[in-house]
C-alpha cells in the first residue's frame, strides 16, 4: 500500500535555507517545497552545491513554488518570454538539485471596470488566450520532456470560468503536466474549483493541505471547516504528494501532530 508523502512549505520566518531543512527533518516530513518568490529564491541564482549538501545532509525531497506572476496567457511576447525563461531557469536548478515538481499558478489577467460590471480581458479575448496557451504548451512539452520533472498547476477559485478551465485542460493533456489541488483555496472560493477538479482527478499528482472557513485559509489542520479524510483518500490512491501549506512553524507543528 502506498504511504502519504507530506512535505512543508519554505517559511519566511526562518531566515536561511538550512532552518527549513532542519525544521522539516526535526518533523519527520518527506519534502520541502522551496518558494521561488522570495527575494533570495532566485531559481537562477541559488548555490547548487549547497541545496544538493542540505538534501542529502537532511535526507528529505524537495519541490518548488514558481513565481505566482508567471502567465502563460500573456498577450505580450517579451513579458511571455520572460516568464519561459524563468520556467527554464527553473527546471535546470530542479534537474541539478533533485526538485521533482514544479507548481505553478494559473492567472486571470487584468480586467476592465465599467459602471456596471467588470471585464476580464482573458474572457472577452478568449481565442487569443488559449492560443497563447497552446503555444507555451509546445513550448513547456519541449523543456519537461526526458526531464523527470512534473509540472502542477494549483487552483486559486479561478474554476469558474470556461476559458481558464479550458486552459487547464489543454495543459494537462501533457504527459508532463498535472494537477495540484490546493484544498483551502477551494474552501475559501465557496468550492468554486472542486468540480472541475475531481472531472480530472486522476490528473492530481500534488496537494496543498490546508485547513480553512469561508473567510479564511492556511489555518491549522481541523481548527476550520474542512474534512481532510476525502482528500488524504484521493491522496493515497493517486499517490499525491501532500504539502502542509500552512505558514507560521507554530501552525506547522500543530497540524503535524494533528495527522
Amino acid at each position: 500500500m502506498n504511504k502519504i508523502k507530506f512535505g512543508m512549505p519554505q517559511l519566511i520566518e526562518l531566515e536561511s535555507l538550512e532552518e527549513n531543512f532542519r525544521l522539516c527533518h526535526e518533523l519527520e516530513l518527506n519534502f520541502l517545497e522551496l518558494n521561488f518568490n522570495l527575494p533570495h529564491m532566485q531559481p537562477n541564482q541559488l548555490n547548487v552545491g549547497e541545496l544538493k549538501a542540505l538534501k542529502d545532509k537532511y535526507n528529505i525531497g524537495l519541490t518548488a513554488h514558481l513565481h505566482e506572476e508567471i502567465d502563460l496567457g500573456h498577450f505580450n511576447t517579451h513579458i511571455n518570454l520572460a516568464y519561459l525563461n524563468i520556467i527554464q531557469d527553473s527546471l535546470k536548478l530542479a534537474r541539478d538539485v533533485g526538485i521533482d515538481k514544479l507548481n505553478l499558478h494559473m492567472n486571470k489577467g487584468i480586467h476592465f471596470t465599467l459602471p456596471t460590471e467588470k471585464i476580464e480581458v482573458y474572457r472577452k479575448h478568449k481565442v487569443e488566450y488559449l492560443r497563447h496557451i497552446k503555444n507555451n504548451l509546445n513550448n513547456l512539452n519541449h523543456m519537461l520532456k526526458d526531464s523527470n520533472i512534473e509540472l502542477v498547476i494549483e487552483n486559486t477559485g479561478l474554476y469558474n470560468r470556461q476559458h481558464i478551465c479550458e486552459a487547464v485542460e489543454m495543459l494537462i493533456a501533457s504527459p508532463y503536466i498535472h494537477l495540484t489541488f490546493d484544498i483551502g483555496h477551494n474552501k475559501i472560493h465557496q468550492l468554486c474549483d472542486e468540480g472541475f477538479i475531481l472531472q480530472h482527478v486522476n490528473q492530481i499528482s500534488h496537494f496543498h493541505l490546508h485547513d480553512a472557513t469561508h473567510t479564511q485559509d492556511h489555518l491549522p489542520f481541523f481548527t476550520g471547516a474542512i474534512d481532510l479524510k476525502p482528500y488524504l483518500d484521493i491522496a493515497l490512491k493517486n499517490n499525491a504528494s501532500c504539502l502542509i501549506e500552512v505558514k507560521t512553524k507554530d501552525a506547522l507543528i500543530k497540524s503535524v501532530e494533528a495527522i
